[in-house]
């Protein structure tokens, strides 16, 4: 009997997470920071300057991200895929 899934990486979890925070309406920024992610619009002067460590957003970004993996894993809503 085949496996039906398919090969997957630790990064594909990142980006399964990544994907399904935005879909509920994390913004880019916290996303970015829940993933320690920098990109050029963090990075630079902003990286420099901005102290600000987002901690309460990204722990309401988490709290949302597992009321919505339970739902996931309860079948009520569909993931985006991987």
């Amino acid at each position: 009997r085949r496996c039906p899934i398919k090969p997957w990486t630790l990064h594909d979890l990142r980006r399964t997470m990544a994907t399904n925070l935005a879909k509920i309406g994390t913004p880019i920024h916290v996303t970015e920071k829940v993933l320690n992610h920098i990109t050029g619009a963090a990075g630079g002067l902003v990286s420099v300057y901005q102290r600000h460590s987002y901690r309460s957003e990204m722990k309401e970004a988490l709290r949302a991200w597992e009321k919505s993996l339970a739902k996931i894993l309860e079948g009520e809503i569909v993931p985006n895929a991987m």
